[in-house]
């Protein structure tokens, strides 16, 4: 990963530090993560919608065709497609942030800059990928008929509730990563678990409701059926939401409670490691 050039950027324990130059800092390597990410292939941005749809036709020949698996689900393409790109954007982007902090370990040594700005840059890149790859679900929606809804303003906080969770698990996985290289080889496997315990392919409704209950704790399992059920269906009962399992609480106060917690715990976390990044990278 190659450095950025930042003109007039004040060296390490200057104090002439301003959020303007920290903006200006984050914007330059946002437009570098994304320039590098293309540079070299052919169909540069095009790879953004290829990526989950390759994910997605796999997913749904398997799952559809083979095992008629989404014959029980109205709109199961869409349904597929949704959780695909949400999934496909949250992995995509925890992952690049990760490495980020050791592959602009230069930065941190030669300028001043808060060590925060880098995996959050990574994490602003893959959502401005992640805006591209929401054309092909817009398709979609228009082939099945779908007629845009007032409601579907609430997609607004549910997107703002997801990029939250990825820049909680990108602040602790980064300084992880700094330290235990291993960090990358540990989060395939627990992402590869967490994709199947995640209703992504199958709807939630197979699993008991103690299970169900446990599954929509998670955020991302929350936020993709929330999204499904605000895209999908015109009327409550079509599709599992947290509203439906949970009476006793309201039923944003659990997946917002724990984003917010997440975000703040690996905040701290990431504080208390950013002072030997320069040393460790």
């Amino acid at each position: 990963m190659t450095d950025v050039k930042l003109p007039g950027a004040p060296f390490p324990g200057d104090p002439t530090r301003t959020f303007g130059y920290e903006w200006r800092v984050l914007r330059a390597l946002m437009r570098s993560e994304l320039s590098l990410q293309y540079e070299d292939a052919a169909l540069g941005y095009v790879w953004a919608l290829l990526k989950p749809m390759a994910t997605f036709t796999v997913l749904y020949v398997v799952f559809d065709r083979i095992l008629r698996f989404g014959r029980s689900i109205p709109h199961f393409p869409l349904y597929l497609l949704l959780g695909v790109v949400i999934w496909t954007f949250f992995v995509g982007a925890t992952t690049a942030a990760m490495v980020s902090v050791v592959g602009r370990g230069g930065m941190l040594r030669r300028i001043a800059i808060s060590p925060f700005v880098i995996p959050l840059s990574s994490t602003l890149s893959a959502a401005t990928t992640f805006l591209i790859s929401l054309i092909p679900i817009a398709v979609f929606i228009a082939a099945n008929g779908i007629t845009p809804a007032f409601k579907w303003l609430l997609i607004i906080p549910l997107l703002l509730e997801l990029y939250l969770l990825v820049v909680a698990f990108s602040l602790v996985l980064s300084a992880l990563y700094v330290r235990f290289r291993d960090t990358r080889q540990l989060w395939e496997i627990l992402s590869g678990l967490l994709f199947y315990l995640t209703p992504i392919v199958y709807p939630i409704s197979v699993v008991p409701l103690w299970a169900q209950k446990i599954m929509l704790l998670n955020p991302l399992a929350q936020n993709i059926q929330d999204i499904r059920g605000l895209i999908l269906y015109r009327n409550r009962g079509q599709i599992v939401t947290i509203r439906d399992v949970f009476h006793q609480i309201p039923p944003r106060l659990a997946p917002w409670g724990l984003t917010l917690l997440l975000l703040a715990a690996s905040a701290v976390y990431f504080v208390r490691r950013q002072h030997a990044f320069a040393e460790q990278v």
